[in-house]
């Protein structure tokens, strides 16, 4: 307990000197900043930002008034550089110094910077989004800066800002980069995405990035997201991407489905659009008939060639219809070894 009691008095002792320091060298702040005030209009930015970080925001309310207008005409600035591309101007923005002279600045810069890296992602302007990326915050106003980028079909840029965004985000009402990216029918960012995202996830519609691939008929999404994806996956409604590709009528994209699809739905899918409109698949069919053509004429010579042949494997068949094969001399029928033999005299 005595323990206890110094602590306490020793904590009330520090507080109480830490106020005396303050109200003895309060004076001189309200001199200091009665000073700085009149030149808060003709100050340079360095002096307004030393002003603000030494007699804080209140002491100075028209150098902090003066220095958030410069503050914001700056971040305005970094979103004009980043929208046209001006890599150099945004190096020279963000080289700036700061000072959060109120709590809420650092959220207010925060959502500038997101701002000038969606315009820079959505755009395609690379330089600007390396110089950008990694000031990203989580954005939670809706599409990010990487689904900008998917959506508009930036490949470069998607690659730069994997590392610093979340492709598995789906914002409220929305969906993910890799759906943005197989509904507008990017095909290599879908590919950058996929590995990093989750090919099965469903937006609110139902819809998962195949479906939306297929629907809007981009055989190169639906190509990449085949190998994680199921095309036998039904949405809300009920309708597979097989369906809505018969339905719409996009042959190709059928074609690239239908060896992972239900027989039923590749059956009708082929009845509706031929070989022409499905050449893999008929290529598919074209050479299992051929395989079992083969197959048929190497079984009939084996049976009609006085009991010789060749099996299906390739290897040769001996009396054939009673199924025995030659391992040796010794295993061949006593008639045969004597065919054998007059041939070879």
């Amino acid at each position: 307990m005595p323990n206890a009691s110094a602590r306490a008095s020793t904590a009330f002792g520090l507080r109480l000197l830490s106020g005396l320091l303050y109200v003895a060298k309060f004076p001189y702040l309200l001199v200091g900043a009665a000073l700085i005030e009149p030149r808060a209009k003709t100050a340079e930015l360095s002096e307004l930002r030393a002003a603000v970080a030494q007699f804080g925001g209140r002491l100075v309310p028209r150098c902090t008034h003066r220095l958030m207008e410069c503050e914001i005409s700056a971040w305005e600035q970094l979103g004009e550089a980043a929208h046209v591309g001006d890599a150099s101007r945004v190096a020279e923005l963000l080289a700036r110094p700061t000072v959060d002279f109120r709590p809420e600045m650092r959220e207010q810069r925060q959502w500038f910077d997101n701002c000038a890296l969606r315009n820079a992602a959505q755009r395609g302007r690379t330089a600007c989004v390396e110089l950008l990326a990694p000031r990203a915050a989580d954005d939670t106003w809706g599409q990010d800066h990487l689904m900008a980028a998917a959506a508009n079909g930036h490949a470069e840029c998607v690659a730069v800002l994997l590392p610093w965004a979340n492709p598995l985000r789906i914002p409220k009402r929305g969906q993910t980069a890799l759906m943005l990216a197989a509904d507008f029918g990017s095909g290599e960012c879908v590919r950058l995405l996929l590995p990093h995202s989750d090919a099965a996830a469903f937006d609110e519609n139902g819809d998962t990035a195949l479906i939306l691939a297929t629907r809007h008929n981009h055989p190169d999404c639906v190509a990449a997201l085949l190998p994680a994806s199921d095309p036998n996956t039904r949405k809300r409604l009920g309708d597979t991407a097989m369906a809505i590709a018969i339905r719409r009528g996009h042959a190709e994209c059928a074609d690239l489905m239908a060896p992972r699809a239900e027989r039923e739905a590749v059956e009708e899918a082929f009845r509706k659009f031929g070989p022409a409109g499905m050449p893999r698949w008929h290529a598919q069919i074209e050479a299992k008939a051929l395989r079992e053509t083969l197959h048929d004429c190497a079984s009939n010579e084996a049976h009609t060639n006085n009991g010789e042949g060749v099996g299906p494997g390739g290897e040769t068949r001996v009396g054939a219809a009673a199924g025995v094969q030659t391992g040796g001399a010794d295993q061949l029928p006593r008639r045969a070894k004597a065919r054998g033999a007059a041939k070879r005299l």
